[in-house]
């Protein structure tokens, strides 16, 4: 009789663990559903966080471009004030040497 319980016991343990087996199992799965579920996430998140970083960036560029380009505007400038201003010094040293020939 007391075989025959034992035997009963050991029976219904092993029933129990084949059970927590399937369950442990179905468990698995969910986690690694949800593991995954969170590192998709976290990618996105990550990916959002750098095309923010890269837009910032971009603008910033186009910012610096700009005033790059501003700043050759402006020095196009002087430079041709410059020429100008050399141009009609030449022109004043012609008319004086001109006019000196004509005194001396």
């Amino acid at each position: 009789m007391k075989l025959l319980i034992l035997g009963l016991f050991v029976m219904a343990m092993l029933a129990i663990g084949s059970v927590a087996h399937l369950t442990d199992s179905d468990d698995y799965w969910c986690w690694r559903h949800e593991a995954r579920e969170a590192a998709r996430e976290r990618s996105q998140e990550i990916r959002a966080q750098l095309r923010s970083k890269h837009a910032e960036l971009r603008a910033k560029r186009e910012a610096w471009r700009a005033q790059r380009d501003a700043w050759r505007a402006q020095s196009e400038a002087v430079r041709e004030q410059r020429r100008q201003i050399r141009e009609e010094i030449r022109q004043q040293m012609r008319d004086l040497h001109r006019d000196l020939r004509g005194i001396y």
